[in-house]
């Protein structure tokens, strides 16, 4: 587990921000390669299941782990925690209303995606 921990799992986080939005059958690739390691890594063979090997070591599949990395990068976005150049790619309804309204101070604008490789992207 510590060699995976040193040396497969950086891979598995490095920008997972940024390629959380990528397809779905690319996902589940990455995330068979994850499994194939843990199976490794407990000499369980094909007929164990994967979420039982994942439970059993108290880890996240990587599209859980995407959204929690995802949900923290937000979080630090809203409260100006990150670079401002990462702040600018969102807009608060804040910025789009001389007046107040309701929650305004919570909620970020969803761009409008022209096309469907926008829809994969980062600011969507």
């Amino acid at each position: 587990m510590i060699i995976y921990q040193g040396i497969v799992q950086p891979y598995f986080k490095y920008c997972a921000q940024v390629w959380g939005c990528l397809g779905k059958a690319l996902a589940e690739k990455v995330q068979k390669l994850q499994n194939r390691a843990f199976r490794i890594i407990m000499r369980e063979n094909y007929s164990t299941r994967s979420a039982d090997i994942l439970n059993k070591l108290g880890i996240p599949n990587l599209e859980k782990r995407r959204m929690q990395q995802l949900s923290i990068l937000m979080y630090k976005v809203k409260n100006r925690l990150v670079p401002d150049y990462l702040c600018d790619i969102f807009t608060n309804v804040n910025d789009m209303h001389d007046h107040n309204i309701r929650q305004s101070g919570t909620d970020q604008v969803l761009p409008k995606p022209k096309t469907n490789s926008m829809k994969n992207a980062f600011s969507y």
